[in-house]
């Protein structure tokens, strides 16, 4: 085998890979309905996941005592998930236009609705 046809033996893998790939991502999370004030899908899929990971992280860390303090949003909440944010925003957000700060605050909400702590 040359030279060139190493090549494209190597980039059709690649893509199949990739397209495998992207096709298990696009069906791993739910549609958003909503847009953040971020510059593209693509993007706004990473800031959720990013935020969701920060979250569930944090909750962890409360959970293990890791860090001390009141617990007042993750009261048995379950830890969060992209998808769950994405619920999250849809419900509260249909069609609309919403900043990064305006998210935070309705998975917030929306945590401590479904979860609500001991007084």
């Amino acid at each position: 085998m040359n030279f060139n046809n190493k090549i494209t033996v190597a980039l059709i893998a690649l893509s199949a890979l990739f397209f495998s790939v992207h096709s298990y991502a696009e069906e791993e999370y739910i549609e958003a309905h909503f847009q953040i004030d971020v510059a593209n899908q693509m993007q706004q899929l990473s800031w959720i996941s990013e935020m969701a990971f920060r979250l569930s992280d944090y909750q962890k860390k409360i959970q293990s005592g890791e860090i001390k303090g009141t617990n007042e949003v993750f009261c048995d909440a379950p830890l969060m998930t992209t998808n769950t944010f994405i619920v999250y925003l849809n419900k509260n957000h249909q069609d609309e236009l919403i900043s990064a700060d305006q998210a935070i605050e309705t998975v917030f909400m929306e945590l401590g609705a479904a979860f609500p702590c001991p007084e």
